[in-house]
């Protein structure tokens, strides 16, 4: 309790301020003090105290005039100064780390000054000020700030969904501008590899990384002082390699048919979607890849090695003598660190594996493995993070924004997944904190900025947190509305109403077999889908309402509104599955109401697709995960009743 007490920063107010202007203006800060007194910025000029602060002043003289400034002689300076501060940061395992990253803000009519140890510290500064410059005028204030985790994560999943270079663009900008600092690129899975590799072509993404990409990439994180961590999975999620005509050469071998873990069991007998350690093919792809993946300048490599299945293989048995499993999910462990090691200082793995195998835990290197620990529940037991600890390891908390089973949007679990994860990382004095964002094809990529900005938030300063003061500052901020109180109602009923695959696949019937699922499932759960239906009519007209006060990124404001739509639409053809055929006859009228909607949508996902993905993605129609594919499932519903209304006419 007294730790939890220590925790608890005071933001300190003297407040003569209006209502709309204080709840749109107080910004995330461990420490705030303010007279009240308010003034109008109009000019500035920048100066800084040493040449390794160019980028900082850049970014601030650019951001300023984007939002209509103006650089001249005669404004107000603001100041950007390397300097020891004084930061009463409580005592932490990471206690330097974070002291590194933190800076101090003074704001009056006379002079800005953010000042920090280091140039990271006074970009952090530079962002918390801009977020301010946002209102209409300033209040003076003197601001101390740090952050709860050295490392603040989150990790995008390119390899099943790829999205285009300007979105990542877009992502790596808007991180930094809410203080990530690292962002892990999982690299390959099952679907493909977006890591490109010349000697692979069949299991490349048509649009995969090469090194010219990368280095463009990885030039604007630097920019944003972000570090981006390659994954390559390294044992199992290797289903794309069925595709080679050598496939066997590389997977490993099974007696099993079948398996409780569903992902081991793949098209070829005898053999799983796991890569096989006593293949030479495969320790050269691994060998290969990590090198590829350096191209990202990262110090740190994530190498897998989640959700495997390890049985006994013929190969192995020959190579390594007849060793338990264990032992050889160990032994092909080590070895891929040590492959690592040539190019990295620290390597990455998932956690899942070594709470079913914790009597490997002894035989891993302890200076060079980071454990990133998930769970996607938003209930969080301490077992595996003590485990972790007691065993001598760096430990990564890692939630989710977007897992199975939740599709189109995160719901009310994944938030409180992130809020409590990231407390129990907090109370254990982790490393850092890695929010998860899985298969894109399930969602509009647009629709996530909100979410990532909570997990972004969450990991600087869940400390001295509020979930309303949050929703008020991203809407002004990011959006540029004041209509705090009815987004906070909205927002909250939404991530209350979202649609998980239990509704979303039946939902989407696209031929006479799924219709007779859908109305299956309707006659068990038909109270709640209604009562669901009425919640998100309620939310579509009061987004709506709150879009008409939307002056920035109405892009970004339509994909939330699409998706509300997305999910009252789904819920609403299943709901229709009970009527839209009786005695053999279709309801015509209402399955061409039901077709307008549905192609009215399509349009808005396709506009979405294109927009941060690859128009001439082979999974653009529904490749890989179909059954999860938004774009893929619309356009097969339209498809069914438009062959339907055809066969009436």
């Amino acid at each position: 309790m007294e730790k939890m007490k220590r925790q608890i920063y005071i933001i300190f107010l003297i407040v003569f301020i209006p209502t709309a202007f204080y709840a749109n203006s107080l910004p995330l800060a461990k420490i705030y003090k303010s007279t009240g007194s308010s003034f109008v910025l109009q000019n500035f000029k920048i100066n800084i105290t040493s040449n390794e602060l160019v980028n900082e002043k850049s970014i601030l003289q650019h951001s300023l005039e984007e939002l209509g400034f103006e650089n001249d002689v005669d404004g107000i300076m603001i100041n950007l100064v390397l300097s020891d501060i004084e930061l009463p940061i409580e005592q932490n395992h990471y206690k330097d780390e974070i002291y590194r990253q933190g800076y101090h803000l003074q704001i009056n009519a006379d002079e800005i000054k953010i000042e920090s140890p280091t140039k990271v510290g006074i970009y952090y500064g530079v962002q918390t000020f801009l977020s301010l410059c946002k209102s209409d005028s300033l209040l003076e204030a003197d601001i101390k700030d740090w952050p709860d985790f050295p490392v603040r994560m989150i990790m995008v999943d390119p390899a099943r969904q790829h999205e285009n270079k300007d979105y990542f663009k877009r992502l790596i900008e808007f991180c930094g501008q809410y203080k990530i600092n690292q962002i892990q690129i999982h690299l390959t899975d099952h679907q493909t590899s977006c890591l490109y590799n010349k000697d692979f072509p069949e299991l490349m993404h048509p649009n995969a990384w090469k090194n010219d990409d990368i280095i463009e990439l990885k030039k604007i994180a630097s920019m944003h002082h972000i570090k981006l961590v390659p994954e390559i999975e390294s044992f199992g999620h290797s289903r794309m390699f069925t595709r080679l005509k050598d496939a066997t050469d590389y997977l490993h071998q099974t007696e099993m048919m079948e398996s409780d873990s569903w992902w081991i069991i793949i098209d070829i007998p005898g053999y799983t979607n796991m890569l096989c350690p006593a293949s030479d093919k495969a320790i050269k792809y691994l060998e290969e890849m990590y090198r590829e993946a350096t191209a990202f300048g990262s110090d740190q490599i994530h190498i897998g090695f989640d959700e495997v299945d390890v049985s006994n293989c013929k190969r192995c048995n020959e190579k390594f003598g007849k060793i338990s499993g264990p032992q050889l999910f160990q032994k092909h462990l080590n070895h891929c660190i040590q492959i690592a090691s040539t190019n990295y200082d620290k390597v990455g793995i998932w956690g899942d594996m070594l709470l079913k195998y914790p009597e490997i835990l002894d035989s891993i290197p302890k200076d060079k493995v980071i454990i990133y620990d998930w769970n996607y529940y938003p209930d969080i037991p301490a077992r595996s993070v003590n485990l972790f600890l007691e065993s001598g390891f760096e430990v990564i908390a890692c939630p989710a924004l977007m897992c199975w089973p939740y599709i189109i949007m995160p719901s009310e679990n994944n938030y409180k997944n992130i809020r409590n994860f990231i407390s129990l990382a907090r109370e254990k004095e982790l490393l850092g904190v890695n929010t998860t964002l899985w298969v894109p094809q399930r969602y509009l990529s647009d629709a996530m900025w909100i979410g990532i900005a909570y997990a972004a938030e969450q990991s600087w300063g869940g400390s001295n947190w509020n979930d309303n003061d949050f929703l008020g500052r991203f809407l002004s901020h990011y959006f540029g509305s004041n209509e705090k109180e009815q987004f906070i109602k909205t927002w909250n009923l939404l991530i209350t109403s979202i649609v998980s695959q239990e509704f979303f696949v039946p939902g989407c019937w696209k031929d006479e077999e799924t219709l007779d699922k859908a109305k299956n499932l309707l006659t068990d759960k038909s109270q709640s889908i209604l009562m669901n239906i009425d919640n998100l009519k309620s939310i579509k007209k009061e987004l709506f309402k709150i879009g008409a006060s939307v002056k920035l990124h109405q892009i970004e404001w339509k994909a939330l509104e699409t998706s509300a739509e997305i999910q009252l639409f789904v819920l609403e053809h299943l709901a229709a599955s009970k009527d839209i055929k009786i005695n053999n006859e279709w309801n015509i009228d209402s399955l061409n109401k039901l077709d307008v909607k549905c192609k009215s949508i399509l349009d808005e996902i396709e506009k979405d697709w294109d927009r941060n993905r690859f128009p001439d993605d082979p999974n653009k129609n529904g490749l890989y995960q179909p059954h999860e594919h938004l774009l893929y499932n619309f356009a097969q519903m339209h498809q069914f009743h438009q062959t339907i209304l055809r066969k009436a006419k």
